[in-house]
């Protein structure tokens, strides 16, 4: 049977766990490795937690050299390693994107299916440019215009990767209270008209509800198909993010909100109608 092709974030993780099994099959410490390659011990953890996108051949060759492996073996993970690069698409965006944020953005444009819930903002990949540039400017009023106006075309480029061309299965869930703080009726027709895409399923959960499991949160999930083992749940704060990958407590529980909260939530036809009134109600642009 062909191994199916894997994703840069999903090589990353494989050559990581390779790079951990040789070390230990050498009878190295991460220590003791640092102390006979001349690497940074930050790099060797990097490495093996799988937080370097673009590795250096060079440090790489050093580790195998450093684990006992040379010929063929060698070749193999290099050009592991050559594959596993970012394919750069959001390159050109980088100086607008937060460190913790750029694993994140990777990951989204090769996930298979994306769950997200949100309580208090519009899901990123359906905001329009006024809401994005509008939130831009709220969080960061330190940033020029021109830096907002790079920050409103990241988010349209991530949106048509991920919605247009890799036509990626969303499940998205709307808390009501999030449609009521500044939308205005642009971003809810907006909302209507991505309701309809058929890859997408969006559902809102009504004040009526009362208090539920999800209120107060914002989380994502990411799935792979051909590699379950990369599934994530992607928790986002101000300054910071913290990624629990399939398998821990953390994934298990917040896998069993959103499909909880799927249950409340409103039908995709109700949550579709709730946008039609709402668009009646809501401020011109």
């Amino acid at each position: 049977m062909t191994e199916p092709l894997l994703p840069p974030p999903a090589l990353r993780r494989k050559l990581a766990e390779r790079l951990i099994a040789l070390r230990k099959d050498a009878g190295l410490s991460q220590e003791e490795t640092r102390k006979r390659t001349g690497l940074a011990r930050s790099t060797i953890i990097d490495l093996e937690k799988a937080e370097t996108s673009n590795i250096r051949i060079s440090t790489l060759v050093n580790l195998l050299n450093a684990y006992g492996v040379t010929g063929p073996d060698q070749v193999e993970l290099i050009q592991m390693a050559e594959q596993a690069k970012p394919d750069g698409t959001y390159l050109e965006f980088r100086d607008v994107v937060p460190n913790f944020a750029k694993n994140f953005i990777e990951r989204e444009a090769y996930a298979d299916a994306i769950s997200t819930y949100q309580s208090l903002r519009i899901p990123g990949l359906f905001q329009t440019e006024d809401y994005v540039r509008e939130l831009t400017q709220a969080r960061h009023p330190e940033r020029s215009p021109a830096e907002i106006e790079r920050s409103v075309g990241l988010r349209a480029v991530r949106q048509r990767q991920v919605l247009e061309v890799n036509k990626t299965k969303v499940r998205a869930i709307i808390d009501e209270a999030a449609l009521l703080r500044g939308v205005t009726r642009e971003q809810i027709e907006h909302l209507i008209v991505v309701s309809h895409l058929p890859n997408v399923d969006l559902q809102i959960v009504p004040l009526a509800l009362g208090a539920h499991a999800g209120q107060g949160e914002a989380f994502t999930v990411l799935f792979y198909g051909d590699a379950p083992n990369m599934d994530v749940v992607f928790l986002e704060n101000l300054v910071d993010a913290d990624y629990h990958e399939r398998g821990s407590q953390v994934f298990g529980e917040y896998l069993a909100v959103f499909e909880r909260l799927s249950k409340q939530a409103s039908s995709v036809e109700e949550s579709r109608a709730l946008l039609d009134t709402l668009r009646g109600a809501s401020r011109a642009n």
